[in-house]
């Protein structure tokens, strides 16, 4: 019989982004059915996010609704939270999965791993530190909108752009780093 899971999201669109993408590999295991409502789930995923205080609160206040709509569901927790307080989530109720950002992408293995797990598993490999670094094909990315002094930009990480001198060239990649700088423009154009 297929496992029926839910999924619920906190945080940012990266974290929407993401929580589509576990979702989506769920959809495609044979062993697991996604549903939409956490009454009728087996396991309910919950994508958290430690950026403000709220969100921490957030997360546990939809833990315990979870354990008052369906006590026999079991949480596993993903994402910042998860990797940055997991003592603090592995004392909450029927909370079986505490997955951190390293491996949450692999969350349907992670379950497969760890099946019928009767107290909390605690995966949270530690993120290394090293530079993101795209193929050179890829590097140079224009973002049009943006104020007119910065308009050529390399992808930094997920999150981040590095803003970089514009020359008489846009799409040239230049090695004078200004500063980091979150994405304001939904549309980016990848120069090859």
């Amino acid at each position: 019989m297929k496992q029926r899971v839910s999924f619920y999201t906190f945080g940012c669109r990266l974290n929407q982004s993401e929580t589509a993408s576990i979702q989506n590999s769920f959809g495609a295991h044979e062993r697991y059915q996604v549903v939409d409502t956490l009454d009728t789930s087996d396991i309910v995923v919950i994508n958290t996010c430690t950026v403000t205080r709220s969100c921490d609160v957030d997360t546990r206040h939809l833990v315990y609704k979870v354990n008052r709509c369906n006590p026999s569901a079991r949480i596993a927790l993903v994402g910042c939270q998860a990797q940055i307080q997991k003592e603090q989530l592995a004392a909450l109720p029927n909370v079986r999965w505490i997955v951190g950002n390293g491996r949450k992408m692999d969350l349907v293995a992670v379950l497969d791993e760890y099946p019928d797990p009767k107290t909390s598993q605690v995966i949270t490999p530690a993120i290394g530190r090293e530079a993101f670094r795209l193929p050179a094909a890829s590097r140079t990315v224009i973002i049009p909108g943006l104020i007119s002094k910065f308009r050529t930009a390399v992808i930094f990480s997920v999150h981040f752009v590095r803003f970089l001198m514009p020359g008489a060239v846009p799409a040239a990649v230049y090695s004078k780093t200004l500063w980091l700088k979150p994405v304001v423009s939904s549309r980016l154009v990848i120069k090859s």
